[in-house]
């Protein structure tokens, strides 16, 4: 098949980009992703050339097999190059949690589909029951938690006469 399915999707592709706070990890295989012409545009984009005069704000790690445990092999030579200091512990509780396999049971798994379909319909109710200028003052709310300014471009610029 030649798709990416819900990945395809430019809806949740912006969401996943515009959540993130602090970092942004994107986990796959990149000539899969680059069917689909707008992760193709994001992968180009990632593994291009950065103007000399800014650093690089992201980067393409190539995992080699075995793919289990690459996030802690990754982790581990991180951790030696920029914490050589820290490295040296043998208590790490990112380690120790990533190493354990994460096990869930039917009955957990069917509590976290029912919380998210919640959360997808209250999310729904609330976009359709939200007048413009309430959508205007959570997005204004929004910009101002993160400490950037608003600039409502919906709204014309006044005229001088």
């Amino acid at each position: 098949s030649n798709s990416v399915g819900f990945l395809a999707d430019r809806r949740r592709m912006n969401v996943a980009f515009t959540r993130a706070r602090m970092n942004l990890w994107v986990v796959g295989n990149a000539n899969f992703l680059s069917v689909n012409a707008d992760w193709e545009d994001f992968i180009e984009k990632v593994q291009g050339e950065v103007p000399k005069d800014r650093p690089r704000d992201s980067y393409v790690l190539r995992v080699v097999k075995p793919f289990g445990d690459w996030l802690q092999r990754y982790y581990k030579t991180w951790k030696t190059r920029n914490q050589p200091e820290a490295s040296q512990d043998t208590h790490d509780a990112f380690l120790e949690a990533a190493s354990k396999p994460l096990v869930i049971n039917h009955e957990e798994l069917e509590e976290l589909r029912m919380k998210e379909a919640e959360q997808k319909r209250i999310a729904n109710e609330i976009e359709e029951d939200l007048s413009d200028e309430e959508v205007m003052e959570s997005l204004k709310r929004k910009v101002d938690d993160r400490g950037e300014d608003f600039v409502d471009e919906t709204q014309k610029p006044a005229t001088k006469r």
